[in-house]
């Protein structure tokens, strides 16, 4: 028996255990190298199926969001009034160091959208290279803000995707990414679904409930969730 392509990812399998239990009885697929064909009551009909296609260098930066992270961040604590906190944040913005990471610029941009009038003139009148230079930090705080209020702020930190390259890149490159990145959380949030419905579903017997004193699961109730997706039935 060949051993499964690298391509039949977990996810991807995933994928195709949702597809077949939505699919009701008299409906098929047939998936070949020359294409897709939905197949029902024998009538076959070719899918016109369409990709999402990214550059090289947003394909990069979307590869780190890729990678599952579910560390807990704390923000830096600002205090005081909303264009109290914005001076603090862009005093701290004057420092190099705080200038090639996201976490400054993310309490910026949450700071605009619930204050755009008041921020964005405070922002302004603090740029001391003029018009330019406050609509560069207002940008990049925007995009941090919806970047990372989508993906997560685990991701705060990353490697390929710097402060700079964020504020620098074009209209379409942004919505290009933003639109893989949405694409990766829709992803996590059905499988995750998934398997709280499998799981839901599973009949516990009495020896394996879980124990409430101890809030401990008895040892002989675990079982391979990796093996559980891939045969769906329940674990003997």
């Amino acid at each position: 028996m060949s051993e499964i392509p690298a391509y039949l990812t977990q996810t991807f399998q995933t994928q195709f255990l949702q597809l077949i239990q939505k699919m009701p009885a008299g409906e098929e697929f047939k998936i070949s190298s020359a294409g897709v064909k939905f197949i029902k009551n024998g009538v076959e009909q070719e899918l016109q199926l369409t990709s999402l296609r990214y550059s090289i260098e947003i394909e990069g930066y979307l590869d780190e969001f890729r990678v599952i992270r579910n560390d807990e961040v704390k923000l830096p604590k600002i205090t005081g009034s909303p264009e109290q906190q914005c001076d603090t944040i862009m005093d701290k913005l004057e420092l190099t160091i705080n200038k090639k990471t996201f976490k400054y610029y993310y309490l910026l941009g949450r700071l605009l959208k619930e204050h755009p009038g008041t921020i964005g003139d405070k922002i302004r009148q603090r740029c001391k290279l003029g018009r330019n230079q406050s609509t560069k930090v207002i940008n990049l705080a925007k995009k941090t803000e919806e970047l990372f209020n989508t993906v997560g702020l685990s991701y705060l930190s990353l490697r390929k995707l710097r402060p700079r390259i964020l504020r620098e890149m074009s209209v379409k490159n942004f919505e290009d990414l933003m639109t893989g990145v949405r694409a990766i959380v829709a992803e996590r949030l059905e499988t995750s679904a998934l398997l709280d419905e499998i799981l839901r579903d599973l009949p516990v017997p009495i020896s394996q409930e879980l124990n409430l004193d101890e809030e401990v699961m008895s040892p002989e109730c675990e079982f391979d969730l990796n093996l559980l997706i891939n045969n769906p039935g329940t674990p003997q």
